[in-house]
């Protein structure tokens, strides 16, 4: 391998990814893994494209570097981004199934127990049936979850990736309300969003930017659509901040003009949720535990909320981005990170448009690493860096254009 790549991370690491995953591998029994999802690809190779909309595959055997099955076309770009560099390319005329079960052959591995990712949405029931068929010695189990339990826990690499991401988002969304404005289109929004957040370093997103204003703030996953914004309206954004395919989504609400009764006292709902959520983030708790202290603080404030996306892994890679949902039970400790909290929206206003064209990060949705008593204060330090600055209540004034 050339030493002019440049990896996302340090082939030490990769290294060390892979040994975990044979060793869990080793743990369920199985002589080589089928690998589909383009973040487990990329977790262990490093290699990010567009190109997941055909057939590629990953194999994982115990005594071979990881062997990447996937088109002619990507041939040059797999060697030159990963640190593995082994692929064996098809062409638009092959059957990528067949040289997927030849490469399972040749590996020796075709008379053993081959996991396969069968939750992955890239692998479809007629390949699936077919890698069967065509490996009637091999015994084909489920290997879902095998690189996923290992990506739950970030190393310091990831965390500063993640940082930075959130730090673009924060960026954005400080922009995208600055530029909210009675008779303002989505689509100006969304242009200045992007132009923000790219000019300063963010790659290609994991998901589109979301924005919804007045009756559409409150669709699920709005984007633009040439709506002007008027007097009143609520205005939805969404960001995923992303660097080196690692995603760090803000959410924020924004009221132009006077907030109603019921918006105020969601915001306060919200703004006592993320505390006492940050307040029980602690060594040995659970998610449920945290979800509890957080449904509570709700509970007693206010009737409507939204579920609770309490326990999701930090967003990751591309759109599918495999959110990893960990169980109510499992303990937060050092480097796992999560969403805190997807509850009642947060609706954030605005005023003294003229002095205070500052975004005070009244988000509902943060990014928190949990860890020991010692340093407890990173999750506050990681909170402010997502959210950007402290939490407030401002009225926003109207600008007529």
């Amino acid at each position: 391998m050339g030493t002019s790549k440049a990896l996302p991370f340090s082939v030490e690491e990769f290294q060390t990814r892979l040994a975990n995953v044979r060793s869990e591998m080793k743990r369920r029994d199985l002589n080589a893994l089928l690998l589909f999802n383009p973040e487990n690809i990329y977790y262990l190779t490093g290699y990010a494209s567009l190109s997941y909309f055909v057939y590629q595959s990953l194999l994982v055997t115990h005594d071979a570097p990881p062997l990447m099955i996937g088109r002619l076309l990507i041939e040059k770009t797999y060697r030159e981004n990963t640190w593995s560099e082994a692929i064996r390319p098809y062409t638009d005329t092959d059957d990528p199934i067949q040289v997927t079960a030849a490469a399972v052959t040749d590996a020796k591995v075709g008379g053993g127990r081959i996991g396969i990712e069968e939750s992955s949405g890239y692998l479809n029931v007629q390949q699936h049936r077919k890698l069967v068929d065509l490996l009637p010695q091999a015994k084909l189990v489920d290997g879902s979850g095998v690189v996923e339990g290992h990506r739950l826990v970030k190393s310091p690499a990831e965390i500063d990736y993640i940082r930075e991401a959130a730090r673009l988002s924060d960026l954005g969304i400080e922009a995208a309300v600055n530029a909210i404005k009675e008779g303002v289109t989505e689509d100006q929004v969304a242009a200045v969003l992007y132009h923000e957040m790219i000019r300063h370093g963010c790659e290609y997103f994991s998901l589109p930017l979301l924005i919804g204003s007045g009756p559409r703030s409150w669709g699920s996953f709005s984007t633009w659509a040439g709506r002007r914004i008027q007097r009143g309206d609520a205005i939805l954004l969404e960001t995923f901040g992303t660097v080196k395919r690692y995603s760090a989504a803000l959410e924020t609400s924004v009221i132009l003009g006077e907030a109603t009764r019921e918006q105020a006292r969601g915001f306060e709902a919200v703004t006592a949720g993320i505390q006492a959520a940050i307040a029980a983030v602690k060594p040995a708790a659970t998610a449920h535990d945290v979800d509890a202290a957080l449904q509570g603080s709700f509970n007693r404030r206010i009737a409507i909320l939204e579920p609770s996306d309490l326990g999701r892994a930090a967003p990751f890679f591309e759109p599918n981005h495999a959110d990893l949902l960990l169980p109510n039970i499992r303990p937060v400790h050092a480097d796992l990170v999560n969403n805190l909290l997807r509850g009642y929206r947060v609706v954030r206003a605005r005023r003294n448009l003229q002095n205070e064209m500052r975004h005070h990060g009244d988000i509902d949705r943060l990014l928190a690493r949990a860890v020991n008593d010692h340093d407890f204060l990173a999750v506050n330090r990681c909170l402010q860096l997502a959210a950007g600055r402290p939490h407030h209540f401002h009225a926003l004034e109207v600008e007529i254009l």
